[in-house]
């Protein structure tokens, strides 16, 4: 098995979890498959979702600041994709604020 197919089980498997409520089970297979395919948006997409979620912001601030970095390299920083990116990062960053900065 390829390391896309692994990273593709593994996202899969946490899409499960996630549906079924269990989110830190479901960001723990995320991480997995962003580990396997670091450049894969959809898996960095959801580890971000997920770990905001989880009140993570850090590491979902980090997770969004990627995407972006892909984003922008692939779209440019004009494009509509990386603005909502770019906004979904700073609603982060105002979370984390609201938290106390956890």
């Amino acid at each position: 098995m390829t390391y896309e197919e692994q990273a593709e089980e593994l996202f899969e498997r946490g899409s499960d979890k996630e549906l079924k409520g269990e989110y830190s089970a479901a960001l723990i297979e995320h991480e997995k498959a962003v580990k396997l395919q670091p450049f894969d948006i959809r898996y960095i997409n959801a580890a971000a979702i997920l770990t905001r979620t989880l009140g993570m912001y850090e590491e979902s601030a980090m997770y969004f600041q990627k995407k972006l970095v892909l984003i922008n390299a692939d779209l440019g920083k004009n494009h509509s994709l990386a603005k909502q990116v770019q906004g979904d990062l700073d609603r982060v960053i105002i979370d984390a604020l609201k938290a106390g900065g956890k």
